[in-house]
């Protein structure tokens, strides 16, 4: 029988730092020449006002790609299609639904801090003064363990998904991943940070949909909807997944699957403590706001259940 450990690592070590130190440098080399290219061309003076706030000019595909990019975690990739491997269809659409609803939140509270507080740099500077030094720095902690949780998230995730396929080293893994985008925002400020959320969006989106078209179209494991349907049918006999109706993978009537929902409802909403997600949408035009979060949103919700099949 074939291991795990006889499958991994699929390439060696230099491959994974060749990935992590070159792109990561593409990357910076790229969203700096850009941000240079900005000023020179566009007069576009890298003051306070552009680096926090891109004189709140982005337009809805900016703020779209970077809802998706922002909501793209290790949980996105990993996590959710454990849960559809497991408890079936359900589980992704509810992941999926549940953690879409903090998104749409988002488009609220933008819509009202873009209202208020037209003129606001961040979202702390808001609370203080509406609430004082007190709020302020209870707001700050809050969104300081957020953003420490998250980063947690990424570097992990991402350092175990490397030393799983190449054998890098993990701690290796999660020094040499930020640095390129320390690089970026040094240079560029938050524009420069929209600028590669969109490029990392139009990744993710050719991956999944070239792994979909060859999965449903010239697999030959699968080859066709149809196919992928009586398989999905097939697993289900001989696994059968307790609490859905008749033991079914295909089934929206599944206990763990709504768990899972309210799981990642409730959990989503504590992104409303996170200030760097406050700032992009105080660096979005006030006409793109809601567009770009209710289509970010219909972009992402799909993810997990597109998951599933590739894995």
């Amino acid at each position: 029988m074939t291991t795990t450990k006889q499958l991994f690592p699929i390439f060696d070590q230099g491959v994974g730092y060749g990935l992590v130190i070159g792109l990561g440098g593409i990357f910076a080399l790229l969203m700096t020449a850009t941000s240079f290219a900005l000023k020179r061309y566009f007069s576009e003076v890298q003051d306070s006002e552009m680096y926090l706030t891109a004189k709140r000019s982005i337009r809805t595909g900016l703020i779209a790609s970077s809802v998706v990019s922002s909501w793209t975690l290790s949980a996105t990739l990993l996590t959710s299609t454990t849960f559809g491997y497991l408890y079936g269809v359900s589980a992704a659409f509810w992941y999926g639904a549940g953690c879409s609803v903090p998104i749409l939140t988002f488009a609220v509270l933008a819509i009202e801090l873009k209202r208020k507080a037209p003129n606001a740099h961040t979202f702390l500077e808001l609370v203080k003064h509406r609430y004082g030094a007190s709020g302020h720095i209870v707001l700050a902690i809050y969104s300081l363990i957020y953003q420490i949780f998250i980063a947690v998230n990424l570097l992990v995730g991402g350092a175990d998904l490397f030393n799983l396929v190449t054998g890098m080293h993990k701690v290796a893994v999660c020094f040499l991943f930020p640095i390129g985008v320390c690089i970026y925002t040094h240079f560029g400020g938050i524009k420069a940070t929209f600028l590669t959320e969109w490029v990392h969006t139009v990744i993710i989106f050719v991956i999944m949909l070239t792994s979909m078209f060859v999965m449903y179209a010239t697999s030959d494991a699968v080859g066709s909807p149809g196919r992928m349907w009586e398989l999905l049918k097939a697993a289900a006999d001989i696994r059968p997944v307790a609490g859905n109706e008749g033991g079914e993978l295909l089934t929206m009537k599944s206990v763990e699957g709504g768990m899972i929902g309210l799981i990642f409802l409730g959990g989503g909403f504590s992104a409303t403590v996170d200030s760097q997600l406050f700032q992009k949408a105080i660096a979005a035009d006030p006409k793109s706001t809601v567009a770009g979060y209710l289509l970010g949103s219909l972009c992402w919700v799909g993810f997990p259940g597109q998951l599933i099949p590739i894995q």
